[in-house]
């Protein structure tokens, strides 16, 4: 997945979602841009978000959150013999 397909959630909602923890929180600059870790698989996540679309209350370090993808696209190989 790409930083910038995903979305942050504070509660999960009918999408396909991961449970994750806030490792690392950076506002500098138009994208606010995370690091967090799947607590079900361990897996490290970078999350890209916008100013605009995400709101003035962010998540801090250690703050359990959900995260979602934006849409979901499936690529089926070519294949032919």
């Amino acid at each position: 997945m790409r930083a910038h397909e995903l979305d942050l959630l504070r509660v999960p909602d009918e999408r396909a979602c991961l449970r994750a923890k806030v490792v690392q929180v950076n506002t500098a600059g138009p994208v606010i841009k995370m690091r967090v870790v799947a607590l079900d698989f361990g897996v490290e996540l970078a999350v890209n978000l916008d100013r605009e679309r995400h709101g003035v209350e962010l998540p801090k370090v250690d703050d359990v959150v959900w995260v979602a993808p934006r849409r979901v696209r499936v690529f089926v190989q070519d294949y032919a013999i």
